[in-house]
């Protein structure tokens, strides 16, 4: 019996997929892939697409929203006369369901098998953050000059009133028909764009000035994401006030807003907070023995927290009965060893006359950093 299916890709490249799922792919006559609803680290450009293409051994088409929603049928019709492959990236039932495509195909009587996969739902999860402590998600849209939909802020002010974390999907525009275009009755499309964290921060606390119901503030404690399953994920906990100042890269991202939390998701938030929540970066020349000259960065809390790059001074560290010191100029602290990738350091006056400031020091190759350079 011929077969439409529904595969979910993962959330990283074209080595997410499924055994199964790559079966499927292969005993397919025709691949569409979904291309509005997310996308894969490599995007759908055409080198992206062709490693596809190269993994699979076949042609893909992309189905952008017009062919999905105006087109879906001529898809379905062929799934009657040989197997069709329709991938999703992360999982066809995860962030956005393609229910209406299965249902536009039991109409047709067209058989559909799902092959499920990482979806963004789950992998937040590496924050810490528990999963069935999770509310409703909500989906930002971009805003714009006539049109600045706020019904996502009764779903994270229920979610926050129940003490539960809220997932905040962000907006892409992928080959998107401009207002200008369609007045006109011919379509151009827009650039493709895609909502950053600092974007989503801004358009939250801008609904939270104009509501004023106190749902959250600037100070609220946030969990921002980008690029989740690829090799250069990246996640980052803070106020709302601290991640727009982060500079999270390359899309895609989201953005957790947190509930009340469990000591132990405490813990876990703890290794994701104030390693990029810094303005600048300082490097310093590391002359202990035990990790053989290796450099290591310095991120700190703010600018304000160091001195200016000139009076930077060196800093000395060694290891001793499971502590690691670290000394230079008039900087002493001292930490518990712990991970030899993430070491946490205390600096007292003068570096900063009130609060300590705290650094997370990271060990890099020395070949990356040229010690004429530090």
């Amino acid at each position: 019996m011929k077969m439409l299916y529904i595969i979910g890709l993962g959330l990283g490249d074209e080595r997410d997929i499924t055994l199964r799922g790559l079966e499927a792919v292969k005993k397919c006559q025709k691949l569409y892939i979904e291309s509005y609803t997310s996308l894969l680290s490599f995007g759908i450009s055409k080198d992206g697409i062709s490693t596809l293409e190269k993994l699979y051994g076949k042609e893909l088409t992309v189905a952008d929203r017009e062919m999905v929603e105006e087109k879906a049928d001529d898809m379905l019709l062929e799934a009657r006369e040989f197997d069709v492959a329709f991938l999703v990236v992360g999982d066809p039932f995860g962030a956005t369901t393609h229910s209406d495509l299965v249902v536009r195909a039991k109409k047709l009587e067209v058989e559909v098998k799902v092959i499920y996969n990482a979806s963004v739902m789950n992998a937040v999860g590496v924050c810490g953050l528990q999963l069935y402590r999770y509310g409703e998600t909500v989906s930002l849209p971009f805003f714009t000059d006539t049109w600045r939909p706020d019904s996502f802020y009764e779903k994270i002010q229920r979610n926050r009133g129940l003490g539960l974390h809220t997932l905040c999907l962000l907006d892409i525009r992928v080959k998107e028909p401009s207002l200008e275009s369609l007045c006109r009755g011919k379509k151009q499309y827009e650039p493709p764009s895609f909502m950053t964290i600092g974007v989503a921060i801004d358009q939250l606390l801008e609904v939270e000035q104009l509501r004023g119901e106190s749902a959250y503030n600037e100070d609220t404690l946030c969990v921002g994401f980008a690029r989740l399953g690829s090799e250069s994920q990246m996640v980052v906990a803070g106020s709302m006030k601290q991640l727009r100042t982060v500079d999270f890269g390359q899309p895609l991202h989201c953005l957790t807003i947190v509930g009340k939390t469990h000591p132990v998701e405490e813990e876990m938030l703890d290794f994701y907070r104030s390693h990029y929540l810094c303005d600048n970066e300082f490097h310093y020349s590391c002359m202990s023995p035990f990790i053989g000259g290796i450099p290591f960065k310095a991120y700190n809390t703010s600018p304000s927290d160091f001195p200016t790059p000139s009076r930077r001074p060196s800093l000395s560290v060694h290891r001793s009965r499971g502590s690691v010191y670290a000394s230079g100029g008039e900087m002493r602290c001292t930490e518990d060893w712990s991970d030899p990738q993430r070491l946490a350091f205390r600096f007292p006056p003068p570096m900063r006359s009130a609060l300590l400031p705290v650094c997370l020091l990271s060990l890099d190759g020395i070949s990356q950093y040229p010690s004429d350079l530090l």
